[in-house]
């Protein structure tokens, strides 16, 4: 057996209502929960395995602010790599030749102005 990423998708709510006995739900929005599971727990038993995603997104993860839905579940056997960091040094690089270009360019113009 191996363990593999759930994908819970859900549709979350906000409750806008100023009364706490008597909630306005507003929909914001997709949200994403994950957990680890074994694949086959959820491909041989997934009535069970769906029933308990429920119980937790909808019990256990909502409270009387906002509140989840669940949509769908969906393994994943992808493997990821965050690559954030990496991103972030590489944007960071890229704005600072962008400052450094329109910078020049700012310098072009006003000796060009002298030039005139």
């Amino acid at each position: 057996m191996s363990l593999t990423t759930l994908n819970i998708l859900t549709q979350r709510f906000e409750n806008y209502s100023d009364n706490p006995e008597v909630p306005y739900w507003k929909e914001k929005g997709p949200f994403e929960f994950t957990m680890k599971i074994e694949a086959d727990f959820w491909m041989y038993d997934r009535e069970n395995m769906e029933m308990l995603v429920n119980q937790i997104v909808e019990n256990d993860m909502s409270n009387e602010h906002e509140k989840f839905e669940v949509r769908e579940c969906e393994l994943s056997f992808l493997e990821t790599c965050n690559i954030q960091k990496e991103f972030d040094k590489k944007f960071k690089d890229l704005m600072d030749q962008r400052e450094y270009e329109s910078a020049q360019c700012d310098i072009d113009t006003e000796y060009h102005k002298l030039q005139i």
